[in-house]
């Protein structure tokens, strides 16, 4: 017998949430535990239950999925699947944000059950739980962490020790290349979009090698994506159409769903 993936459900509606943990129970190996109604319960019931996968929204009042994220990663470190009701930025950029953080995907809240695409959109985000399941995540560092106030020294105290930041990284030695570079070409899949933002920031607005970029994501997802990328750097990004020829400093994105064939 196949082992049952716990799947911890995290949604602030109620009726969400019963929708959810209805959707999660209907397939046979799946179990949903919880539930939680925002982030702050998330991370407390992903240290007691230790879910397989977590199934989480992303705007909650108290700790929103961000922030949730942020802690379950750096503590419990435990595939998350983002879903949103939204494709507004300010939402599926704070989805791009977590997934940057250690969440592994980020997919579109399933319709309700009487909508004649429900057995479609539910079997797509059951599926994405299977086998965000199995990937092994790792634990994440905190971006930012609240201290308390430290104590107060007490009047016979010493000075107090100075704590040296970290030695940035030696840098890494690349053999130049023996013959010119034409076209970059970047494929990536879970936890893609905080990595490609992070390469996009440091290519210079004079940068003149077209980039293409292969990003596992849904289709509903990628004109936010190219947007949000789009504010990470100078140069323009642009979704990729059949027949365009590649431009000069120009990033393109395969659209949803698909790959890219480059031809002379």
């Amino acid at each position: 017998m196949s082992k049952i993936l716990n799947v911890l459900i995290v949604d602030d509606s109620a009726s969400v949430r019963e929708m959810l943990k209805a959707m999660v129970n209907s397939a046979p190996d799946m179990r949903a535990v919880g539930p939680a109604k925002d982030g702050l319960e998330a991370v407390q019931m992903t240290r007691d239950l230790r879910p397989d996968v977590i199934l989480m929204d992303i705007i909650m009042p108290r700790m929103d999925g961000l922030e949730a994220t942020r802690e379950i990663m750096y503590d419990v470190p435990t595939p998350i699947v983002l879903v949103t009701a939204s494709l507004e930025l300010h939402e599926t950029g704070t989805a791009f944000r977590a997934m940057s953080l250690g969440a592994l995907a980020v997919h579109r809240k399933p319709v309700g059950p009487a909508h004649s695409d429900y057995p479609t959109q539910s079997a797509l985000l059951l599926n994405k739980l299977r086998l965000m399941a199995d990937v092994q995540v790792i634990r994440h560092r905190k971006a930012r962490v609240s201290l308390p106030p430290a104590p107060a020294a007490p009047a016979d105290a010493g000075p107090a020790a100075e704590v040296a930041p970290p030695a940035p990284p030696a840098p890494v030695e690349v053999a130049p290349l023996s013959e010119p570079v034409e076209i970059i070409a970047i494929v990536a899949s879970t936890g893609g979009p905080g990595a490609l933002t992070t390469i996009i920031q440091q290519l210079p607005p004079d940068f003149t090698i077209p980039v293409v970029i292969v990003q596992h994501i849904s289709p509903d997802f990628v004109d936010s994506l190219r947007t949000w990328m789009a504010r990470s750097t100078a140069l323009p990004v642009a979704v990729a159409r059949p027949g365009d020829p590649p431009q000069k400093g120009t990033i393109y994105l395969a659209p949803g769903g698909k790959h890219l064939r480059l031809t002379r």
